[in-house]
């Protein structure tokens, strides 16, 4: 609902002053012993013009990723998930396209605390993000993410689960 009134309050903003707003949608694959299941992810990202390390080709940036998750689930209801994440890029520029690599621990809460035959302990679990991609025409992004989730032992059971996804982004 929360997510749901923020995008609803963005579209309200002029458009100028989405110039640092993106929208990425993925779809994933989570394979863990005899599990088996797809998941897809949808969400917002700002990026900060705030550049450290500035070369003449590459940079240190930041982004703020919030995201929602569907993982279908073998056994028990489908999971639904929301993520807060901030993300470091390392940002190799280029004459018509962008490489960047990155990653950030952000909170995940999710609607049940079993997936399957993994018992995650909690319904608040940390997601640790990696990334590989690229951007290129100035507002797409096409990347690769390695999402690990885990409560980091502060419950009694800590099976966690990792996800690769595939990213697809635009850009303002």
């Amino acid at each position: 609902m929360k997510a749901l009134i923020l995008c609803l309050t963005l579209l309200l903003i002029p458009l100028p002053s989405l110039a640092n707003i993106g929208v990425m949608v993925a779809g994933g694959n989570l394979s863990a012993g005899y599990l088996k299941t797809t998941a897809s992810r949808h969400g917002l990202f700002w990026t900060f013009d705030h550049k450290w390390f500035d070369e003449k080709e590459t940079y240190l940036t930041w982004q703020l990723e919030l995201a929602s998750s569907h993982w279908n689930n073998e056994y028990f209801p489908d999971i639904h998930a929301i993520s807060l994440t901030p993300i470091f890029h390392y940002v190799w520029e280029h004459d018509s396209f962008t490489i960047f690599a990155g990653g950030g621990v952000g909170a995940t809460k999710l609607s049940a605390d079993r997936l399957s035959s993994r018992k995650l302990g909690s319904e608040w679990l940390f997601e640790d993000k990696f990334v590989l991609g690229t951007q290129f025409l100035d507002h797409h992004r096409l990347s690769v993410s390695f999402n690990h989730y885990s409560n980091a032992n502060l419950a009694s059971e800590n099976d966690g689960l990792s996800i690769w996804y595939i990213n697809y982004s635009y850009l303002w």
